[in-house]
């Protein structure tokens, strides 16, 4: 039997948390104080992989909303994506690419993220769990699309992860790409 397990721990001089809340830890840290950090792979005897940090930055999750991720970088991916408004169940998942090639775009949804090398750029979600692709309509400078979402209560708290592509011969792989958003769906 093979096994493979992530061991994390930092601790600073002597403070103690008041709780096992990761939540009493939120804050920005750097090496003062720092008396143990420990982050690796260990696959029984051996550590393949660990890490080194400059500085450390534990925050809380959003509870619901959009969040933007990966870089927005040229060649490829100089798309920006973000969201509108609150995707609430039994309301609407808005999106928007505020300024696009005069080309068609369009949006991918997948249950996870991703980070693969594609078109010259990066793919932020996870082909195998794509569960959507739409056009977006194209107004003016920008494109847009609105998805309903099911007013299923169980839907509360689900991830989804979007990126947007549009056809631009102009780039290395005759795409561009947008960062990665993650919605995370609200009550």
């Amino acid at each position: 039997m093979f096994e493979v397990r992530a061991d994390f721990s930092v601790t600073y001089g002597i403070q103690t948390l008041a709780s096992l809340d990761i939540a009493d830890a939120s804050g920005s840290y750097d090496f003062t104080g720092l008396s143990v950090f420990n982050w690796t792979l260990a696959d029984g005897p051996f550590q393949p992989v660990g890490i080194l940090f400059e500085s450390l930055h534990i925050a809380a999750a959003p509870d619901c909303g959009y969040t933007a991720y990966g870089d927005v970088l040229p060649p490829a991916n100089d798309l920006n994506l973000s969201g509108v408004g609150a995707p609430t169940v039994g309301g609407l998942l808005r999106v928007v690419v505020p300024s696009t090639p005069s080309a068609p775009v369009f949006l991918g949804m997948a249950l996870a993220d991703e980070t693969l090398s594609l078109l010259g750029g990066v793919l932020f979600i996870d082909p195998a769990t794509l569960i959507l692709t739409t056009a977006m309509v194209s107004s003016g400078p920008g494109a847009g699309v609105a998805i309903a979402i099911p007013a299923t209560p169980a839907l509360a708290g689900l991830e989804l992860f979007m990126q947007a592509l549009a056809f631009d011969p102009s780039k290395p792989g005759g795409f561009a790409l947008s960062n990665g958003l993650r919605a995370k769906l609200c009550q």
